[in-house]
């Protein structure tokens, strides 16, 4: 214990004494522990400062070095009594390290730069307003609300059951069953969530949401006092602005068995499992009303929590937890980031230092891969995070976020390590690696800058060309389909035969009715009201001739027939006799198997890079389906007001990013000119079409040139939307 040494300090005089630089002295409050061991099964210790609620892990020879840095009035004297008493031989670099860490965690009276005055600004920083905070904070920050430790203590027998084995397996079970009635009525469960995308049902799934972080919270909480320790706060975290519950168990770190920290890591994602167990089971079984809906959104809140959220070992959840106590390696993410920093540094210029951490070689790698793949995921999940907050706020204050998301979430740590190797510029500069490093990094460089890029990409539907869709006048019940796909078939030839009783019944009506006015004119000699309505009865004549006519010729019509020669080549599904076929539904399509066309779009960034005539190849969105090559045929010299090939389209699947207007029409967001493609040679087997995209050969661009376009492109999307 420092309290203990600093008891047995004496008057601070001893070999060595006023030689050297003078300690700093440490707080009084301060205490040393033993902590669990570290990965290689060496001993550690841990200083916890009680003021912050935190606790700080060393190794042997730093706890050495604090137990006698009290005695002690130089760092001279200092690294004497480690040699004498320890024999640990310590530099004056070491000593210079382990100040600066004591200072930089607050554990010194008075830091040496600045005295009090610089503890005061550190406060200061601490307790800036609300709103000030929210600035700086507001993708994560706490509120501290309550000190639950008595509360937990004298509930703690309540829960003490759902701890229990008898528990576990019968969660186990009910998850079982209850995943094998879901996905039994896998539909209806898809159907639930669809039913749920509304305003209603996201503020639904809030308040499941948070219900299950309290239970999570409440879990980690009974667990942590279940093998003795405090939790001294409980309250609200906002991440990006969304309030969830925590708890404090920072003092799971006074724990020596790793089993039990991980017991207390898992406890929040078990119980929220067991909330998904139980909720689905019960979701198999209610009737449909709310009392479903509402098992639902806990069900569904619970699983995506804690499979997607908590489980991730690459942020500080509790996955991040858990797989720190499964291998062993306490403060996970730092250790590792300072072994790939390390691992880079001397990848880039072979400077010779020792590792930050003395590992085997295997998990030294290990360590280094998880560090990269935690920076490549950070990556992603900032840039992501700073689009959502542009499209989240309004326009002014959305740039001015995704701004600060850019700099200080991803340009700022890559600034930070380029000042660090300005500051080891001169170890840099003394060996020879760096010159091949500058090398690899110069002709990266030239070729992202060279004009070896000549490939223009463009969405397209490749179809068979002559294709003519054959459908219904009118909705009518199929009588008989006379052709196969696959048959050929002659110009006029029947395709299918429809029929519409209606249309049967007035031709038929139409006809006694032409045939009684027509007995009346054939008797008007003999009969004098005959002759009197004569001409009203020539004019009915001529209307019902008419009539029967037009009916005559749509009867007609609900015989398809070909309108050309060629080949069936798809015809619609489930085409049975007394089925009613509506007017909208396409029943079969004729062409020319072997002759295939695309069309499609070049984006007006592009038009400058192409002409008619260039080669290209279209390639398929699926991945079998076979490479056409094909040329460019004709390009608009306009753009397109809209997109009328709509399967290009994003919200079809496609690659164009479009908008609807007050018509409904596509409206595509970058312009875009209209292409055909001539194709000589290919196959689309039994498909009508193929949605995909052509590689057409363009004036070659640079990738950088591309890039820089597309980032002025997007400025200037944005600054006129």
């Amino acid at each position: 214990m420092i309290a203990a040494a600093k008891g047995a300090a004496g008057d601070g005089r001893g070999p060595g004494a006023g030689r050297g630089q003078p300690l700093l002295a440490l707080r009084t409050d301060l205490r040393l522990s033993e902590g669990a061991p570290d990965v290689n099964g060496a001993p550690t210790w841990l200083i916890e400062d009680p003021l912050r609620h935190q606790f700080l892990q060393i190794d042997g020879a730093t706890f050495d070095a604090l137990a006698i840095w009290t005695s002690c009035a130089t760092d001279t004297e200092l690294k004497a009594r480690l040699d004498a008493e320890f024999a640990r031989r310590v530099t004056t670099s070491d000593v210079e390290a382990l100040t600066h860490f004591l200072v930089a965690n607050d554990l010194v009276v008075e830091p040496p730069d600045g005295g009090w005055r610089t503890l005061s600004r550190k406060d200061d920083l601490r307790t800036r307003p609300l709103f000030e905070r929210l600035i700086h904070n507001y993708l994560f920050f706490r509120i501290p609300l309550v000190r639950p430790d008595a509360f937990l203590r004298a509930t703690a027998g309540l829960v003490a059951p759902l701890m229990s084995r008898a528990f576990l397996w019968v969660t186990l079970g009910v998850a079982v069953v209850g995943l094998y009635l879901a996905l039994r009525q896998w539909d209806a469960f898809l159907a639930t969530a669809a039913g749920s995308l509304t305003w209603q049902g996201a503020a639904a799934f809030g308040i499941a949401l948070i219900a299950v972080k309290a239970v999570h919270e409440f879990a980690h909480a009974y667990v942590a006092v279940r093998f003795g320790c405090r939790v001294p706060v409980m309250g609200v975290a906002f991440m990006l602005l969304f309030p969830l519950l925590y708890s404090d168990v920072t003092d799971a770190w006074r724990l020596k068995s790793r089993r039990a920290r991980l017991a207390i890591d898992s406890a929040g994602v078990a119980a929220e499992l067991a909330v998904a167990s139980f909720a689905t089971l019960l979701w198999a079984f209610l009737p449909d009303g709310a009392m479903k809906s509402a098992v639902f959104m806990l069900a569904t809140a619970a699983w995506v929590m804690s499979l997607a959220i908590n489980l991730n070992p690459f942020m500080r959840f509790d996955g991040y937890y858990v797989l720190s106590d499964v291998l062993g390696v306490d403060n996970l993410q730092s250790r590792a980031f300072a072994l790939a920093k390390w691992a880079l540094r001397e990848a880039l210029f072979g400077l010779g230092r020792p590792p930050p951490d003395q590992l085997s070689p295997r998990r030294r790698i290990g360590l280094i891969l998880y560090a990269y793949s935690v920076w490549i995921y950070r990556l992603i999940l900032f840039i992501g995070i700073a689009i959502l907050v542009y499209v989240a706020t309004f326009k002014v204050l959305g740039i001015l976020l995704f701004v600060v998301e850019i700099v200080f979430l991803i340009l700022r740590p890559i600034f930070k390590e380029v000042r660090e190797w300005v500051r080891m510029r001169k170890d840099i500069i003394s060996g020879r690696r760096w010159i091949a490093s500058s090398a690899v990094a110069a002709l990266s460089l030239a070729l992202l800058s060279l004009p070896i890029s000549g490939t223009v990409i463009a969405p397209a539907i490749l179809a068979r060309s002559d294709r003519v869709p054959i459908y219904a006048p009118r909705s009518a019940e199929l009588i008989g389909v006379d052709v196969d796909e696959g048959d050929a078939v002659v110009a006029n030839a029947v395709v299918a035969r429809l029929r519409d009783q209606g249309l049967d019944h007035e031709l038929r009506t139409a006809a006694r009715r032409l045939a009684a006015i027509r007995l009346r004119l054939g008797r008007i000699g003999a009969d004098a009201e005959d002759r009197d309505a004569a001409l009203v009865l020539e004019r009915d004549q001529q209307a019902l001739e008419t009539r029967i006519g037009r009916l005559k010729t749509e009867r007609d019509a609900l015989t398809l027939r070909a309108p050309a020669g060629g080949e069936v080549l798809a015809l619609a599904s489930n085409l049975k006799p007394g089925r009613w076929i509506a007017n909208d539904i396409e029943l079969a399509l004729i062409g020319e198997s072997g002759k295939l066309e695309a069309s499609g779009y070049v984006e007006a960034d592009d038009l400058a890079r192409v002409s008619r005539g260039a080669s290209g190849v279209f390639i398929p969105d699926d991945p079998l389906g076979p490479r056409i090559p094909v040329v460019l045929e004709d390009l608009a010299l306009t753009g397109s007001e809209a997109i009328d090939l709509e399967a290009l389209s994003e919200p079809q699947g496609g690659s164009i990013a479009v908008a609807r207007d007050d018509d409904g029409k596509l409206v595509p967001i970058v312009g875009q000119y209209r292409a055909r493609w001539r194709v000589s040679e290919g196959d689309l087997g039994r498909a009508r079409e193929m949605r995909g995209v052509i590689h057409l050969s363009g004036r070659a661009e640079s990738v950088l040139a591309r890039f820089w376009r597309q980032i002025l492109k997007v400025i200037a999307r944005e600054a006129g939307a």
